[in-house]
Order: C-alpha cells, then sequence, then structure tokens
C-alpha cells in the first residue's frame, strides 16, 4: 500500500510538470525554438511527455489508444504581455478517472505548424468522470496564413490557419477523428472591456442600469461587434451580446464597451462606488479588460 501511494503521488507531480492544463489559467507552457532559447512566438519543437520520462516511470501500462474524436477549441488569451494563440483537445471519449493526459509534440517552423496526438495516458488522479485534455500554447502569431497538420495516433488532417487582426480562422480539407467546436474565433478588438451584472431580485434592474450608464460616463462607447465567438462573449445574428448559459444567478445582463481612453482607473472606481454601495446581497459585477485586468465586486472591500 505504501509503494502504490508513492507511486501515485510521483506520478502526481510528474503529470503537473509535464501534462498541459484545459482551464485557462496562468500556467504557461515555454516552446523551445531552434537555437535552444526559450521564446514565444519563434520556432520551435515541444513534447508534453518525453519517451524517456516515460520509460523512467514505468508508465507504458497506462497508454492507451485514441478511440474516439478529438474535439479542438480556439482560445486566445490576453493579458498585460500581449495576445498568446492557444489550442484546447479533448477526447469525445469520457473516462472513469478524471485528468488523463493526451501525448502531444507540436512543431512550428516558419508557417508550417504540425501538432500529433499520440495516446492518452490513464493516470488519472481525480475520481470524477471525464475527457482527456491538453492544452497549446503557440504564444503570438504573426498575421498570415499557416499550413496546419493535426495527426490523431496517424491519422493525418491537414489545413490551414489564418490569422488577421480580426480573427483566427482554421479550414480542412478532410476531418480524420477530428472535430472543431468553431472554425472561427474572432479576437475581441484592443480598448475593450466586457463582463456580467449578475443579481437575484428583478427590481435590481434599475440599478444595474445605473452602473451600465456610469461606464459611459466614465469614458465607454457602444460598439458594432461582428458576429460570432470572442472566447470571453458571444454575439449573435442580431448584433447582441449572449448572457452566458451557466451564471449562477437568477439575473444577469452582460455587456462590453469601446474604452478608448483606457483611463482604467476610472472605470476601476465605478465598480468600486456599486460595490460598496449596493454590495453583494444586490448584485455582483465582473469586469475585464483586454490587458487582463480583472475588477470583480466581491473582492473589494
Amino acid at each position: 500500500m505504501a509503494n502504490y501511494l508513492i507511486k501515485t503521488v510521483c506520478l502526481t507531480l510528474l503529470f503537473l510538470l509535464y501534462s498541459c492544463n484545459n482551464n485557462g489559467n496562468d500556467n504557461n507552457i515555454l516552446i523551445k525554438d531552434f537555437d535552444g532559447n526559450y521564446d514565444y512566438g519563434s520556432d520551435f519543437v515541444f513534447c508534453n511527455f518525453d519517451d524517456s520520462v516515460i520509460e523512467d516511470n514505468d508508465w507504458e501500462k497506462y497508454i492507451s489508444e485514441i478511440d474516439s474524436d478529438i474535439i479542438v477549441g480556439m482560445h486566445e488569451r490576453l493579458d498585460s504581455s500581449g495576445r498568446t494563440f492557444r489550442l484546447f483537445f479533448r477526447t469525445e471519449r469520457q473516462y472513469s478517472s478524471g485528468s488523463n493526459p493526451i501525448k502531444y509534440c507540436v512543431s512550428k517552423n516558419n508557417n508550417q505548424i504540425v501538432i500529433n496526438l499520440d495516446f492518452v495516458l490513464e493516470i488519472g488522479m481525480t475520481c470524477d468522470i471525464g475527457p482527456a485534455r491538453c492544452m497549446t500554447d503557440f504564444g503570438k502569431l504573426e498575421n498570415g496564413t499557416y499550413n496546419f497538420e493535426i495527426n490523431i495516433a496517424g491519422k493525418k488532417n491537414i489545413g490551414t490557419l489564418t490569422v488577421t487582426s480580426k480573427n483566427y480562422k482554421l479550414s480542412f480539407a478532410n476531418s480524420n477523428q477530428l472535430e472543431i467546436i468553431d472554425t472561427v474565433l474572432n479576437r475581441v478588438p484592443d480598448n475593450t472591456i466586457w463582463g456580467l451584472v449578475g443579481y437575484h431580485k428583478e427590481s435590481t434592474i434599475t440599478i444595474v442600469n445605473d452602473f451600465l450608464k456610469s461606464l459611459e460616463e466614465a469614458g465607454t462607447v457602444k460598439h458594432n461587434f461582428d458576429v460570432g465567438n470572442y472566447n470571453y462573449f458571444q454575439i449573435d445574428n442580431n448584433g447582441n451580446m449572449l448572457t452566458p448559459e451557466y451564471h449562477g444567478y437568477w439575473f444577469a445582463i452582460p455587456f462590453a464597451y469601446h474604452f478608448p481612453n483606457n483611463n482604467l482607473s476610472a472605470i476601476e472606481e465605478v465598480v468600486k462606488y456599486y460595490a460598496l454601495n449596493y454590495g453583494n446581497s444586490h448584485l455582483h459585477i465582473a469586469l475585464y479588460t483586454t490587458t487582463g485586468e480583472q475588477f470583480l465586486s466581491w473582492m473589494i472591500k
């Protein structure tokens, strides 16, 4: 039993060190260019598990074939260091234990990008049922068209990734064991703020409207967003911002504005005013920016 527990702990630690995440948090994957330097956006080759790691830890017995479709979603991370492009992969199959990583290798050489998804390591460390997952981070991709190849256990999917200032677009001539959630991901324009106001009494809508009016008085302006998915929010065919399906409130109002002067201290003061004067019992405000700041009313004292 003691040896089993020690083995489990070691697997957990190594998994955290070598595997990839799906929750979009602050854990970055460093990518290594051909000169041996770590740098986002340059040419690189990266594998989340080295073969020697698998051999040294006797992980061969945990290897499982990818026997279902792979579902892929695009994501652009926004923070103070800039924008980085990511792909999230998960199996259609649900495993009896969660947090199983997909073994992958990814390479970028000029405009050629190749991703190999090899197998699943069934070293699940949680009791919940869920898919196997991994995430690849490409850093900043310059505008242009990239030859893009995703190989799933040897099955090729050959296409292109087109990057413009407005969106990312994935296109494949064939689809072998591959399912793309959205083939187009819109990019949130610079100097945009967005968020959600949640509340539990219908009468609170008056305070919500006052808050939105205060944002405009602070310098925000309404913006006509293109229809589609922006990862952080969605715009429907009528140009309206969709309310998230699962938000945890009886009522919720999403919002997004252009903020040309980018005076975030003014925005912070608005959120602070409504947090201190109306409190969490009336409404919750979550506000985000394209440079990674977030203003959460329930965190303001």
